[in-house]
């Protein structure tokens, strides 16, 4: 298969799936009302497969066995063949790389924002537990459960989630999450992002998108529900509300999904808990009308089908496009051609003149004959003293003159210099302790032993005791607004108006509590991470 016929049927895939993603906006509802949630948002496959469906070869196609007319070609239309283009701008693969810059643009903005939220979680989140291959772990920045992670599986939950939830509560939010991991929902969100990315131009495909995530939801809550029984619904509702209005501790961005919160979505997830039904009856039936919407679908828009001919003269003109015709439209610097330098002519010269005969020197008188100079003797040097060095010195009037300057030997800075050695290693109960002493050969020594591990157990200790003074001082906290609660509650005397005053001050002594807590952790955490840095830096 050529490129050409490639791109003829990646075009071919995205107007096909384009088409059964307005069939499945059409057919969502009815199927969940007859057939359950579940059944709906299997019909999101549809779509998938048809992006993924290969090319069928001609003698498979329904065209192939079609008797085939040639019809006589008007002479008017040969003349406009042979007619010379007149150049024309390339809209199509402006258009071609207009697309391609806003799948790219789009798939940037969205895995900067997850690495993000990730690292966010990560670095400021506290463990909480391990259930097989998913970790729980705690985070002011979370204003609710939420699941991330395709190979290395989270749950991210608030810092206050014991405190706002009851124990079954947190039992069906924490059953949610594991049930996104499980069903593979991550993987599909993944797949959801790359098919809108083709399909960004398409004003269709964003509102099928945030009809996906719904359907997720829903789909997701009725599995739940078969799992753990209705009777539960109550308990479940609660906590979908809970988590759907609450905001971070620390009054930072909300990392939630913002259409999966509004006021129609959340309905319709409580009006599912309350009629939610599932028969063994109910899911056959479902799953068959589910098959055969996709096999209609697939044959409809599969090659050699009417649809796909409707298709054949746009997917083949995308496919005939280059992005080259946008070089000829691009606007050329002009270049001024540089002047070529003449050749070289090497210049005339006059004849040089001739040289003039020069005149003999007078021959130079005989010296004198004298006596050779004897050499001065050099002066003898002093002896030097063993374990001394000789300096030589220069006074004013030029005399040289030794001195020596005694040194001391090797050994005798050895025993001058102590020798230090540091362990880290624990001598008793002592935190540093020292020990000098003078080996065989006369070599002073020093021993020095730091105990890191009784260190970081008394730094650890005061920090354990400072947090059991503060949880201590929270809880009595706790009990003093729940009395106040009390009082207030009971006082049969008061106003309306004083009692509200009295309850709103008592919110904003519980809001002031909560963030004490949270930066309480905020320290915890910082301190832990202080004290992995400096192991790391002592090992």
């Amino acid at each position: 298969m050529s490129g050409q016929d490639v791109t003829q049927w990646f075009v071919e895939a995205l107007m096909a799936s384009a088409i059964l993603l307005a069939l499945v906006m059409l057919l969502r509802r009815p199927v969940a009302r007859y057939f359950g949630v579940r059944a709906a948002y299997a019909l999101w496959a549809l779509p998938l497969l048809r992006l993924i469906l290969p090319r069928l070869p001609e003698e498979a196609s329904p065209s192939a066995y079609l008797p085939v007319h040639h019809a006589p070609v008007p002479i008017s239309y040969v003349r406009e063949a042979v007619q010379v283009p007149v150049a024309q701008f390339p809209w199509i693969e402006a258009a071609l790389m207009l697309w391609m810059a806003g799948a790219v643009v789009f798939l940037a903005v969205q895995a900067i924002g997850y690495y993000r939220f990730r690292r966010l979680m990560l670095s400021d989140g506290t463990f909480v537990r391990r259930d097989g291959k998913v970790t729980t772990l705690e985070s002011v920045h979370a204003s609710g459960p939420l699941a991330f992670g395709i190979v290395h599986k989270h749950i991210v939950v608030p810092i206050d989630f014991a405190d706002r939830y009851s124990v079954q509560e947190q039992a069906m939010a924490l059953a949610h999450e594991h049930m996104h991991h499980q069903r593979g929902d991550l993987l599909a969100n993944l797949i959801a992002a790359l098919l809108l990315a083709l399909q960004w131009c398409n004003p269709i495909a964003w509102v099928a998108y945030r009809a996906f995530r719904v359907d997720q939801e829903l789909a997701c809550d009725a599995q739940v529900l078969a799992r753990h029984g209705a009777i539960h619904a109550q308990d479940y509702g609660r906590a979908i509300l809970k988590a759907a209005t609450a905001t971070p501790l620390n009054g930072g961005n909300r990392f939630s999904i913002c259409h999966l919160n509004t006021v129609d979505t959340l309905k319709g997830r409580l009006k599912m808990l309350s009629t939610h039904t599932d028969s063994l009856r109910r899911i056959t039936w479902g799953m068959t009308a589910v098959a055969a919407v996709t096999v209609s679908g697939l044959a409809l828009t599969a090659s050699g089908s009417q649809v796909a001919k409707e298709m054949a003269s746009v997917s083949t003109r995308l496919s005939s496009a280059k992005l080259t015709k946008l070089a000829t439209f691009m606007p050329q610097v002009a270049t001024v051609p540089e002047t070529p330098e003449p050749p070289y002519r090497p210049e005339m010269t006059e004849p040089y003149p001739a040289p003039e005969t020069p005149v003999a020197p007078e021959a130079p008188l005989a010296p004198a004959a004298m006596a050779a100079p004897t050499p001065p003797t050099p002066p003898t040097p002093p002896a030097v003293p063993s374990g001394a060095r000789q300096v030589k010195s220069a006074s004013a009037d030029g005399a040289t003159s030794y001195r020596a300057i005694a040194y001391p030997s090797k050994a005798e800075i050895a025993t001058m210099v102590p020798n230090v050695r540091v362990e880290r290693r624990c001598n008793g109960g002592e935190d540093v302790s020292t020990q000098s002493y003078t080996d065989a050969w006369g070599n002073r020594q020093v021993r020095v032993r730091i105990c890191q591990e009784a260190i970081q157990r008394q730094a650890m200790a005061e920090a354990q005791a400072g947090r059991e003074e503060a949880r201590a001082g929270i809880a009595e906290a706790k009990v003093q607004l729940a009395e106040a609660e009390r009082a207030v509650a009971s006082a049969q005397y008061m106003s309306a108006h004083a009692r509200a005053q009295a309850k709103a001050e008592l919110g904003r002594a519980r809001a002031e509590m909560r963030r004490e807590i949270a930066e309480m952790e905020r320290e915890r955490v910082e301190g832990a991470r202080e004290r992995a840095r400096s192991r790391r830096e002592t090992d």
